[in-house]
């Protein structure tokens, strides 16, 4: 992400519950940061959070500043308590019951991901109308 405030070589970006808009210690090292700089990303970026961490967000006015790039904010109903893993391929390993509302929502952000890098960096046409 703040490569692609930065740099106009970045294509697209995809953020997993990253946290970044919410208070804490990795997230206001990130602001810290010289290259934290929302109002010049470019770059079309999709945000999965889920539920449980998008109720602690108290940084979105970073995202609403990110108003030159295509972006969209998902909040994702996975039951808390929720995290990161639950949306990488680590939380996918984890999953032992095949029709949880943990798995779905993996499905549902592997489908979303699919669908907005072809969409962005392939420049096909969407999977879903």
């Amino acid at each position: 992400l703040l490569f692609a405030m930065t740099s106009s070589d970045v294509r697209a970006i995809s953020l997993q519950d990253s946290g970044v808009f919410a208070d804490g210690m990795s997230a206001d090292a990130v602001r810290l940061s010289a290259s934290w700089q929302p109002a010049k990303l470019r770059a079309p970026m999709l945000y999965l959070v889920t539920a449980d961490n998008a109720s602690r967000e108290t940084r979105l006015a970073d995202f609403e500043a990110m108003g030159s790039s295509a972006r969209q904010r998902v909040v994702l109903d996975i039951p808390a308590p929720a995290s990161h893993d639950d949306l990488a391929s680590i939380g996918f390993l984890r999953l032992r019951d095949r029709d949880t509302a943990r798995r779905r929502a993996f499905i549902e952000a592997l489908d979303l991901q699919h669908a907005f890098f072809d969409r962005y960096v392939r420049r096909s046409p969407p999977l879903r109308p």
